[in-house]
């Protein structure tokens, strides 16, 4: 189940707000027969599968510049199939925030654009899969060209 929500408001001639939101229950349940007798993975969540996330974005704009700031939260997640939780079991839950700046030039022939991306903002420790470290903060830069063709 997918809910979202989005909201675009000019605040004058040159200034915009936008807002979206979203929420997702996955409940990815294993339905399938048991393949030995000790097969627990029958009725439970699929491993590395969160049952709940969702994410908040805001960007406001002027004239061609973009601030944008997201954050996205990621409920726990089963490492086995049985969903056993003990200390290897299960990853916890983890918020993460994102920010961009973006500048457009508009062109004749093209649209050129700039963007620095500060993603993981805090710093935040998490797994998205077991014994695997995230990155910490980094930094991205883009540069687009789109023609008009």
């Amino acid at each position: 189940m997918l809910i979202g929500a989005d909201l675009d408001v000019a605040l004058g001639k040159t200034w915009r707000l936008g807002l979206n939101g979203t929420f997702s229950w996955t409940p990815s349940i294993n339905e399938g027969e048991p393949r030995t007798p000790a097969d627990q993975s029958v009725g439970k969540q699929l491993p590395y599968v969160p049952e709940l996330s969702s994410s908040v974005t805001g960007r406001l704009s002027w004239r061609r510049w973009s601030f944008l700031y997201k954050w996205c939260y990621y409920s726990e997640r089963y490492t086995m199939s049985s969903n056993d939780i003990s200390l290897t079991g299960k990853l916890p839950e983890y918020f993460m925030s994102n920010i961009s700046l973006e500048k457009v030039f508009v062109l004749n022939w093209a649209d050129l654009s700039a963007k620095a991306a500060i993603n993981n903002l805090f710093n935040e420790e998490y797994l998205s899969v077991l014994s695997r470290p995230m990155p910490g903060i980094n930094f991205e830069i883009f540069l687009g060209i789109t023609p008009k063709w």
